[in-house]
């Protein structure tokens, strides 16, 4: 019967990597530390208590999965560079700070506060809905370069905003996602903002399908701020890395505390040319919280 058990752990483990198979498999993925850890528990006992060799092999896949998320959730998010001093590796480096405000914030008071101490350059929200889309309206000082797509009547639009201006580009929509150019420091940036469905059997595997063919399309420079609602080293979010020429954030960290600490769900990121830090913001109302990445900028 332990066999049985532990065998149908393995293959849930395996199946958190087949993502590009089926979506399932990404739905799989947010929880393969602690599958991993269920593995290696029931297997360890397995080889100690029982000398079997059914456990040992099954320590040896269960390491084998967890070492691919384990070591991230302790890794410093700045890798081997701190925020004061970073350079990154395409010689300019800018903050970008990502929210999901939620449709339930009371106001956006605290946020945009937030926002505008931090220093950022680049902004990305999701979740912007009748109410709290007063914040727009309130940067346009600082940030007048802006768009808004519309996304979900329940949960509200997808938003970019930027110091910089804009380039003669014109924003583009899609499904969960608002994109707009603007003319950097070194040249022109697509600013991307993305709000992912909820993983399978929700709909994100075919929103993603519907969202490759804009990321695709993009040349030059690209940041991606959003709530992609899935983990970074799932496949989804692996795909759309590719197609715009970025990296993830150097570490994992939970930036969605529902509920946490048994099943952290870092869910919101920032993908740049070069993430050379980032740090988790309160949540200032919302019921994620908010990312400030440093980032570097390169063409794909």
């Amino acid at each position: 019967m332990l066999r049985l058990i532990l065998g149908l752990v393995l293959l849930t483990l395996i199946g958190s990597f087949l993502g590009v198979v089926h979506p399932l498999g990404d739905s799989l993925a947010v929880f393969r530390g602690q599958i991993a850890l269920a593995a290696l528990m029931l297997a360890s006992g397995m080889a100690v208590f029982g000398r079997d060799n059914v456990g040992r092999a099954g320590v040896v896949l269960a390491l084998a999965g967890g070492l691919t998320v384990w070591p991230f959730y302790v890794l410093p998010v700045s890798g081997a560079k701190s925020l004061s001093s970073a350079t990154a590796s395409t010689t300019d480096s800018h903050l970008v700070y990502q929210k999901n405000l939620s449709f339930r914030m009371p106001h956006t008071r605290l946020i945009e506060q937030d926002i505008r101490a931090s220093g950022a350059e680049l902004v990305t929200l999701q979740e912007v809905d009748a109410d709290n889309e007063a914040l727009l309206r309130g940067l346009a000082d600082r940030f007048p370069s802006q768009a808004i797509c519309p996304f979900s009547r329940r949960v509200g639009a997808v938003a970019a905003l930027s110091q910089w201006p804009r380039t003669k580009e014109q924003t583009i929509c899609g499904n969960g996602l608002a994109a707009i150019q603007v003319e950097g420091p070194a040249g022109p940036v697509w600013l991307v903002s993305i709000h992912l469905h909820w993983p399978y059997p929700h709909g994100q595997a075919r929103q993603v399908e519907r969202i490759m063919p804009i990321l695709d399309d993009l040349k030059g420079a690209v940041v991606v701020g959003g709530d992609f609602n899935m983990v970074p080293y799932a496949s989804a979010p692996r795909r759309m890395r590719r197609a715009t020429g970025t990296r993830p954030m150097p570490a994992l960290r939970s930036s969605f505390p529902a509920f946490a600490p048994l099943v952290p769900l870092p869910i919101d990121h920032v993908f740049a040319g070069d993430v050379v830090d980032f740090q988790l913001r309160p949540l200032l109302g919302s019921d994620h919280a908010g990312v400030l990445a440093k980032v570097g900028l390169s063409r794909n």
